[in-house]
């Protein structure tokens, strides 16, 4: 290999120099998904319905947390007959991505006439900042 030195180039260097900074700045706003589940199947045999309600996509200020509350109680029809029943949902402060609180729900009374029985609970989801 030869190198012909005669057609090399002279790159000029700068006269001066100085140095600029940026501030780099990367904002994750608060947030948070609540999983309640659509549908509670209640188990003929012992009139009992177990579920969860699941933290996803938490996203919170330090000391920040959420609270869950259900609905103590409610009603299944089936068009002609009612049922009563009860809803007990666990205590705690849901943190992070991932927490869980267990519910149950127990028919409280007899059915009057055979069918599927149906109705809705409520919940209430409550948002704390620190």
């Amino acid at each position: 290999m030869t190198i012909d030195w005669s057609s090399a180039e002279i790159v000029k260097t700068a006269d001066s120099s100085t140095n600029q900074s940026s501030d780099v700045v990367y904002e994750v706003g608060e947030g948070f998904e609540v999983e309640i589940p659509a549908q509670i199947i209640v188990d003929t045999a012992t009139k009992t319905g177990t579920y969860e309600v699941l933290a996803q996509s938490f996203f919170l200020a330090e000391n920040a947390y959420v609270t869950v509350v259900a609905a103590p109680n409610g009603t299944l029809s089936n068009g002609t007959g009612t049922v009563n029943f009860t809803n007990t949902l666990a205590q705690g402060n849901l943190l992070a991505t991932g927490d869980t609180l267990a519910g149950t729900i127990n028919v409280t009374s007899d059915h009057t006439t055979p069918g599927v029985y149906t109705g809705t609970t409520e919940f209430t989801i409550n948002y704390f900042s620190k």
